[in-house]
């Protein structure tokens, strides 16, 4: 296996363990849910973005036939994060965009598993791949932290005692 199917499989069970860590929060903590889909999505916008653009030894991802289904979870990801986690259809909206990545990343493997690399050629592609997915994911990051409504991580109850405490409580005496 060359240094860049090692890079894609680790890429592809990154993914797999988002969407098996999302469907087993299930409902219990639909914030932490939400938090998680947000991040799958910037990876996957992110490694999306690079890979359509990316050429290895004259070979695309682009090119993989994969495209209606990255389409369908680029459409699904974003409606995710705009409903309520607790509304009635999120889970199987939820399933649709999982399958739908599903069948990607199987493209993606049958597709660059296919591909012969040169060491040298696939060591390169590899490194520079990751410099543009980390670069990618960053400003993914930065633009879901810009247009995502904010929601308050773990609220803190009213009833608890000192919750609401005054600055000046806080301080040393």
């Amino acid at each position: 296996m060359s240094d860049f199917q090692r890079v894609m499989q680790d890429d592809h069970t990154t993914i797999r363990l988002y969407l098996g860590a999302i469907r087993r929060i299930g409902i219990y903590n639909p914030e932490l849910r939400v938090e998680a889909v947000t991040e799958l999505m910037c990876f996957v916008f992110a490694r999306d973005q690079v890979l359509m653009q990316f050429d290895v030894q004259g070979h695309r991802i682009g090119d993989d036939g994969g495209h209606i289904e990255r389409q369908c979870y680029h459409g699904i990801l974003p409606r995710l994060l705009a409903m309520d986690p607790n509304e009635h259809g999120w889970h199987d909206l939820f399933n649709v965009a999982h399958s739908k990545i599903e069948s990607s990343l199987l493209s993606e493997e049958m597709i660059v598993g296919s591909w012969p690399l040169t060491e040298e050629n696939s060591k390169k592609a590899a490194d520079d791949y990751v410099v543009r997915r980390e670069a990618a994911l960053i400003e993914m990051r930065r633009s879901a932290a810009r247009s995502l409504p904010r929601r308050e991580r773990f609220p803190v109850p009213e009833s608890y005692e000192g919750a609401r405490a005054p600055a000046r409580a806080l301080q040393p005496a």
